[in-house]
């Protein structure tokens, strides 16, 4: 009995009525079963959980506020990423064919003499009047709107939102605004250069002429409208008529020839003073120069070529104003 008694089966560890023997070691590697979550352990009582106290409404209406912000500035960030580059990317397209406009303009001043035959040949009775009218017509076109174009690639993005192309810009404008007057400044001086050139013109009279065609003459300066002129006009044709008349007696005296031939003398002496001591310098009336279009000219390529690489740099593909090569962008 004691064999079959030692044969048998004992509980195992973990089911109840277990008692380990004396002497008879505990198994190991098997974990004693642990009661279920929420039970306290065999034997001994659970302790009560205290009740789980609510979140200060404030703390958590901060926390709410917080997550919100925080999320709309990720948004917000992620937009701006993506909008910003190109909101603040310069448009260097319209500046570009401005400039080209204006560099075409300054290219025809630069190149044409008209201009310069102008003033050159204001006071040359040699040159026709039908041909200086020729040159003050050309120097008209060449120059005209020239303000204008100034102005429009002035007022263009890239000129305005690049201050190195800006302040480029305004160095080029002002010897370009030097040299060639605005239109209205322009055809202004160009119509008196006109008036005075054609009074230098009709100074082919002879002192046997009939006071009407001195009349005539003077009267291109009296109707002119400048009051240098009207005043200049009217002494020219007192002290012309009286050498003429001078002139005009000595020619058909019979006798007293060398008084009549001293009276003429001491007239067209007088008549000489006077002209160089009343003569308008038309220098003075109307100041028009063309000499300083060489430096306009280097001082505005020097600017467009700038421009042009700029534009290479930001190039508006839609715009179709360069070449595009192999990834390369080559205006101009």
């Amino acid at each position: 009995m004691d064999n079959n008694m030692q044969g048998a089966q004992q509980p195992y560890p973990s089911q109840p009525g277990y008692q380990p023997q004396p002497g008879y070691p505990q198994q190991q590697g098997y974990p004693q079963q642990q009661p279920p979550y929420g039970q306290a352990p065999y034997g001994q009582p659970y302790p009560p959980r205290p009740p789980k106290q609510p979140m200060d409404p404030k703390k958590k209406k901060a926390i709410i506020t917080w997550s919100c912000v925080g999320a709309g500035l990720v948004v917000i960030g992620a937009v701006l990423a993506i909008v910003l580059p190109i909101v603040l990317r310069v448009d260097y397209s319209t500046a570009y064919r401005a400039a080209g406009e204006l560099k075409s303009k300054v290219y025809n001043i630069y190149s044409n003499y008209d201009c310069e035959y102008v003033v050159d040949y204001v006071e040359s009775s040699y040159t026709s009047n039908k041909d200086y009218e020729k040159y003050i017509t050309k120097c008209k076109e060449v120059a005209s709107d020239t303000d204008g174009l100034v102005e429009t690639l002035a007022n263009t993005e890239g000129i305005k939102k690049n201050k190195e192309l800006s302040e480029q810009f305004e160095k080029v404008k002002k010897l370009i605004l030097e040299a060639v007057p605005n239109d209205a400044e322009l055809s202004e001086k160009l119509d008196i250069y006109k008036i005075w050139h054609e009074w230098i013109a009709s100074d082919d009279m002879n002192w046997t002429d009939a006071d009407s065609k001195f009349q005539a003459a003077a009267n291109i300066l009296i109707n002119s409208g400048i009051d240098a002129f009207k005043t200049y006009g009217e002494g020219w044709l007192e002290k012309t008529l009286e050498t003429a008349h001078a002139y005009q007696a000595y020619d058909n005296a019979t006798t007293g020839w060398s008084s009549l031939y001293n009276e003429y003398n001491r007239k067209r002496s007088e008549r000489s003073d006077w002209i160089s001591a009343n003569k308008p310098d038309i220098s003075i009336i109307a100041p028009l120069s063309f000499s300083d279009t060489s430096a306009m000219y280097t001082e505005f390529n020097k600017f467009y070529q700038n421009l042009a690489d700029i534009y290479e740099l930001n190039y508006n593909a839609d715009s179709g104003d360069c070449m595009e090569l192999i990834g390369e962008i080559i205006c101009d």
